[in-house]
């Protein structure tokens, strides 16, 4: 842009500046200087206002200052296209001075393209010229390339329109930033992710396929180890009796082992089927499923009103019998196993971000406890904070329980003292509880 071009639209600018100071003065007589009033410009209908030629001055200074020291590009134009305003960052990000451009030619002239940075940005899409056709335009992404820039870079852009005093549009203001780096973390973080995802989808693909494969050789462990028993009897030499006992013994414990880790992958790779479930039904059921071990220890379980859910059936009815089998496992040896269950709705307790309350699935017991610095340990595949002998098991019930949890939506912890008992909260969105739940009377 030639000087004389550069004067004109600086001209032009502290002129329009003049009248909405002028106007200003107009409405707030007191506010104006009383120096002697040496600037006069016309209003629109030719009629002259006076306006301090300090507060002018002093006007514009700030402006351009406040433009110049902000990270954030801003222009102006006027409805035919020509930039009034184009502030420091604006330069570097758009690798040009003020202008008289057409605007259907700002997509040639200043090198913007949708964000694919290959396709030419539709002139009259762009965010600046649609807040000069009279809309709000929000943070769109315009790429721009240059010679400054032969890489290119991906600019967040949003424009309203500036009106007059009628209300009529005579320029529009736009604000960018550079989003380039921002934009390529949250495509190397997607990538990753998608990695990762893919990564477990292996692994509980690899883990489904080996665990019925391993089920057939010890099946067959099994079979032999009991034909041989049958069959030898008597004659077999002293103490393989005992060894075959150890072979059927340790098969066994491998098949509930595989057994766990084919339920936990079917948790991880299946859809579960939502519908209606009535959590009271479900421990009923469990504890008819229980009975023999119910008897045996002569756990009492106190079961409390509960809700109905929209959640898969399988998994709830899962979820709540590995919780109770854990409390009947872990008793205390000086009295019967006592398990509570009951639930507390709270709608003023959110995840952050979440509009949604939430509902707690509590399981509480008098048993032996642990130590709560164990508490997260616990929820982790084969992690166990007691010996097999003492007391058996595969260490994978727990992890099925928190995987259950997250696949609806929740999560699951634990709260317990050594001795003192041990108390499992499921919290799940208050979402899932569905608006009329089932009577039922506590079992």
């Amino acid at each position: 842009m030639t000087d004389s071009r550069k004067d004109q639209e600086i001209q032009r600018l502290q002129k329009r500046v003049a009248e909405l100071e002028a106007e200003l003065a107009a409405a707030h007589p007191s506010d104006v200087s009383k120096e002697p009033q040496k600037y006069d410009c016309s209003g629109e209908n030719g009629d002259s206002r006076p306006v301090s030629r300090k507060a002018f001055q002093e006007h514009v200074s700030i402006q351009d200052a406040l433009l110049e020291s902000m990270s954030d590009g801003v222009s102006v134009s006027e409805l035919n296209g020509n930039f009034l305003v184009f502030n420091r960052a604006a330069r570097e990000l758009m690798g040009l001075d003020i202008g008289n451009v057409p605007i259907d030619s700002w997509s040639e002239s200043y090198g913007l393209f949708l964000p694919d940075g290959v396709t030419p940005y539709p002139p009259r899409e762009l965010p600046l010229a649609r807040a000069l056709a009279g809309e709000e335009a929000d943070t769109g992404l315009v790429f721009v390339r240059h010679s400054g820039k032969p890489d290119g870079a991906l600019l967040s852009v949003s424009a309203r329109p500036i009106r007059d005093a009628s209300g009529q549009i005579f320029a529009a203001v736009a604000v960018f930033r550079d989003v380039t780096e921002d934009h390529r973390q949250k495509r190397k973080l997607s990538e990753f992710a998608e990695e990762v995802a893919r990564s477990n989808r292996d692994l509980e693909d690899f883990a489904f396929v080996a665990s019925h494969d391993l089920k057939e050789p010890l099946k067959k462990v099994q079979v032999f180890g009991k034909l041989l028993e049958d069959e030898a009897g008597d004659r077999l030499p002293e103490g393989c009796k005992d060894y075959i006992d150890r072979m059927n013994d340790a098969s066994s414990r491998l098949l509930k082992l595989i057994d766990d880790l084919l339920a936990y992958s079917r948790i991880s790779r299946g859809e579960h089927q939502k519908e209606e479930v009535c959590l009271e039904d479900v421990i009923r059921q469990i504890t008819e499923d229980l009975d023999t071990v119910v008897k045996e220890t002569e756990a009492k379980i106190e079961l409390e009103p509960l809700p109905c859910l929209r959640a898969d059936p399988t998994q709830m009815y899962q979820l709540l019998k590995n919780l109770i089998e854990n409390a009947l496992k872990f008793r205390r040896e000086d009295g019967p196993p006592v398990i509570r269950i009951y639930s507390v709705r709270d709608e003023g307790e959110r995840e952050p971000g979440s509009r949604q309350g939430k509902v707690h699935l509590v399981v509480e017991d008098n048993g032996i406890g642990f130590d709560e610095h164990h508490a997260d340990r616990i929820f982790g595949v084969f992690r166990r904070l007691h010996g097999r002998r003492q007391y058996p098991g595969t260490g994978v019930g727990l992890a099925i329980c928190r995987r259950i949890a997250e696949r609806h939506g929740g999560t699951i912890t634990a709260r317990s003292n050594p001795a003192q008992g041990t108390r499992f909260t499921v919290w799940l969105p208050s979402k899932l509880v569905l608006p009329k739940a089932k009577p039922s009377s506590a079992a």
